[in-house]
């Protein structure tokens, strides 16, 4: 088996899960006013959300693989319940990528004003809310994952070379 930097791995996912709490910030402040956006600002909210579904397209699905590739193998190798936690994360990012397919395909409906329609916006507004919450949800629960690995890590020596963590912005 290849030797994992276990540094990299855990760099990569700080990396991530702060450009995650950046579209997360953006999601949060635009899921309470699109509903009711009109003219100027409906266009300022859309143009945001397009570059949200843009990041899910281009960073955070990638972001998933690498997970998927790395950090699940190793934690599902070396944690009590591993598998069983890993195949929850595995069906969250499953989840995840169906709700910014989603968006995307929502985004690009909505490029016709004829079908920017309050109860349209407020659909997207709750797709928004969803999108947040289970990223929230799933980001926390990954950093836990990792936090009880660097803690089994430290206990019975080092197998896998280790860095700590940042404190994840809120």
């Amino acid at each position: 088996m290849n030797r994992i930097r276990v540094s990299d791995i855990l760099a990569t996912i700080r990396e991530d899960h702060e450009l995650v709490h950046e579209q997360l910030d953006i999601l949060k402040a635009l899921e309470g006013s699109i509903a009711d956006a009109d003219g100027g600002h409906l266009e300022r909210a859309l143009e945001l959300l397009r570059g949200a579904s843009q990041f899910f397209q281009t960073k955070l699905f990638r972001h998933f693989e690498e997970e998927e590739r790395g950090l699940f193998l190793l934690l599902r190798d070396h944690l009590p319940r591993g598998s069983t936690l890993i195949y929850e994360l595995e069906a969250e990012h499953e989840q995840m990528r169906k709700l910014g397919e989603q968006l995307r395909q929502e985004l690009s409906w909505l490029r016709h004003e004829k079908h920017r329609k309050q109860p349209v916006l407020a659909d997207l507004a709750q797709l928004c809310a969803r999108i947040a919450e289970l990223l929230t949800q799933h980001a926390n629960r990954e950093e836990r994952l990792v936090k009880q690995y660097l803690s089994t890590q430290s206990q019975g020596g080092p197998i896998y070379e280790t860095a700590p963590t940042n404190p994840r912005r809120r």
